[in-house]
């Protein structure tokens, strides 16, 4: 009878002690955590949970010390029948939370406009250009997300520095009009940017843009002195680039860039454009 009183008590304990978690979890959210206590709520509703688990798990011990042994498997198979249906519910409601979630959000996006959509774009300055773009880096990233929107840059000069700042949301979205422009232009007939190999690039421009309805969302091109001045949609596309730096370039958060690293991961094909992880060009 000892023998089986003690696996009886401890599935009892945990049964009980799930059901106290979830039990404090959910009826401190629901009436004991002050409003607006914002990101420390979940956690205030936790802090209780764990407060449920602990005296249910000590009734359990006691339960099954003090119980005989047909209450105790009464008890244990009534309470382990209770904790599946428990785990049940709340899986349930976490995944059609989940999916109300997901919904609610390719709703928002599909609200949005075409220019207001992800994208994410990089200008490479090349400095044996000459005076034909006069920008302050060397490159430059610029990525808006459904959420965000942000500009990453390397400086100029022997000791770079790489820098960061939030992009504003209209210049952003200048930048995204543009770049849509160019990448309809290098799918057309029409390509001033690609009529001449042979002449110096100035710079190049590589996107990606996920909303755009073609099966070609993403583009590189070459941006020559001929390109600039015999293409509308190439110069919008400079100048728009040229107005969301000068915005954002105030607000930049910069640390300096070592330059062996910098020339040995760009030396092997990636872009220190992002400052979370190296990308490949």
């Amino acid at each position: 009878m000892a023998d089986s009183r003690a696996p009886l008590t401890v599935l009892l304990a945990l049964a009980l002690a799930f059901l106290g978690l979830a039990a404090g979890t959910v009826l401190a959210g629901a009436w004991l955590v002050p409003e607006g206590s914002g990101l420390a709520g979940p956690a205030i509703a936790l802090a209780y949970g764990l407060l449920g688990a602990v005296a249910a798990l000590a009734g359990g011990v006691i339960l099954g010390i003090r119980a005989s042994i047909r209450t105790l498997r009464a008890a244990t198979v009534a309470t382990a029948l209770g904790a599946i249906v428990v785990f049940g519910l709340l899986t349930w409601s976490f995944l059609t939370a989940r999916a109300e979630r997901i919904a609610a959000r390719e709703q928002a996006h599909e609200a949005l406009t075409p220019f207001q959509r992800p994208y994410e774009m990089t200008l490479r300055v090349f400095a044996e250009a000459g005076g034909g773009l006069d920008f302050p880096f060397s490159e430059i990233r610029i990525e808006q997300t459904e959420t965000s929107r942000s500009a990453t840059w390397e400086t100029l000069g022997a000791d770079p520095d790489r820098c960061r700042a939030q992009a504003p949301p209209l210049a952003a979205i200048d930048v995204a009009a543009a770049l849509q422009q160019v990448n309809g232009t290098l799918r057309s007939a029409f390509r001033p940017c690609t009529a001449n190999e042979d002449e110096p690039a100035l710079a190049q421009v590589q996107w990606h843009i996920p909303a755009l309805a073609s099966d070609e969302p993403s583009g590189v091109m070459r941006i020559t002195a001929g390109c600039l001045n015999a293409d509308a949609k190439t110069r919008m596309l400079i100048d728009a680039v040229a107005s969301l730096y000068r915005q954002v370039e105030p607000e930049a958060i910069c640390s300096t860039l070592d330059r062996g690293i910098a020339d040995a991961v760009t030396g092997a094909g990636y872009s220190l454009a992002s400052p979370a992880s190296v990308e490949k060009r």
